[in-house]
């Protein structure tokens, strides 16, 4: 017989970034499937918008930036992390801005408009996705995803 599903749990956010870096790789594996989780370089380095990188079993690359904030996340954020991304190698197929802000519907509207042009992807080909906190992630951190 099974046990109760349950469907989220409500903690705190880290206290400081490396700990919520640390946290989105370690929840990175699991909830993307991921074959390999990296974290990309450390504090004070280049890392091309990417903190976290993942290699999926299908082949697909994923890299995560991770923003600790109480504050909300804008879109120039999130186009400014896209635009670093695209510089990332080897090239994303998706790429996550995974955030403790609370979730923000008006953003989401936004990030999935992204033209394909807009996504740092392999010929602008992927897809564009926004998740929130419940369909990916705790609601330790909130999940804007364009792909890459």
């Amino acid at each position: 017989m099974k046990g109760p599903r349950v469907a989220h749990i409500d903690f705190p956010p880290p206290s400081d970034e490396q700990a919520f870096e640390r946290l989105i790789e370690e929840l990175a594996k699991p909830v993307l499937n991921g074959q390999t989780v990296e974290l990309n370089g450390r504090r004070g380095q280049s890392q091309q918008g990417v903190d976290v990188s993942v290699s999926l079993y299908t082949g697909e690359q994923v890299g995560i930036q991770c923003k600790l904030t109480t504050k909300s996340l804008s879109l120039s954020t999130v186009t400014s992390e896209v635009a670093n991304a695209r510089g990332y190698k080897p090239e994303l197929d998706k790429f996550i801005v995974a955030t403790t802000a609370r979730s923000d519907a008006r953003l989401q509207e936004q990030v999935r408009a992204f033209p394909r042009s807009d996504s740092p992807s392999r010929s602008g080909a992927g897809t564009r996705s926004t998740f929130g906190s419940t369909a990916t992630l705790p609601p330790v951190s909130r999940m804007c995803s364009t792909s890459c």
